[in-house]
């Protein structure tokens, strides 16, 4: 009976306090971009409407351009406690690719929110290849995105993209979106 009631007591209690301690992390965000330790990015349409996590919360775009990727989707933390999704984007590294890439990227970091990457974890190559594929077949599902577009993914991504632990090659990354399209 005592761990019953020590049980709700705790789960009232942290239902209290999560919008708290979510508000103290925005806090934390907005003092950080006015230090100008991050910066949030400027408005624009694919970024403002239409990434959402896999819980269907708005995701917060970050700009550092001392990020050693192009982007990198994370959770913002309180404490270790994962508070709502963030994407960090390096924008003088985004600037030196296609605005197809740019785009791709973007919607690439998306897809990791909406597949669930960031709570549910799969192996490295393997959520990424599933982020490729949700980021070309959302792209061109909206219209945003036609064949020359991929093709210039493509291109950016035989230049750019080196092989890791998470990432397969280049080469083998732009032969693959094509699977995505079948």
């Amino acid at each position: 009976m005592k761990f019953t009631i020590t049980l709700v007591l705790f789960l009232c209690l942290s239902f209290v306090s999560i919008p708290a301690v979510f508000s103290q992390v925005k806090h934390q965000v907005s003092q950080q971009i006015n230090q100008g330790r991050i910066k949030q990015l400027p408005s624009h349409k694919y970024l403002d409407s239409r990434c959402t996590d896999y819980y269907s919360r708005p995701v917060l775009h970050v700009r550092n351009d001392s990020l050693s990727d192009v982007a990198f989707s994370d959770l913002m933390r309180h404490r270790g406690v994962a508070m709502g999704p963030m994407t960090i984007l390096n924008i003088r590294r985004l600037s030196k690719l296609s605005k197809a890439s740019q785009l791709f990227f973007i919607a690439h970091e998306c897809g990791h929110h909406v597949l669930g990457h960031l709570y549910f974890r799969l192996p490295g190559q393997t959520a990424e290849q599933e982020a490729d594929c949700y980021a070309i077949r959302s792209l061109i599902r909206s219209g945003m995105f036609t064949l020359k577009d991929v093709a210039d993914v493509q291109t950016d991504m035989r230049k750019y993209a080196q092989p890791s632990r998470m990432h397969i090659s280049g080469d083998e990354r732009a032969i693959a979106l094509i699977g995505c399209m079948e």
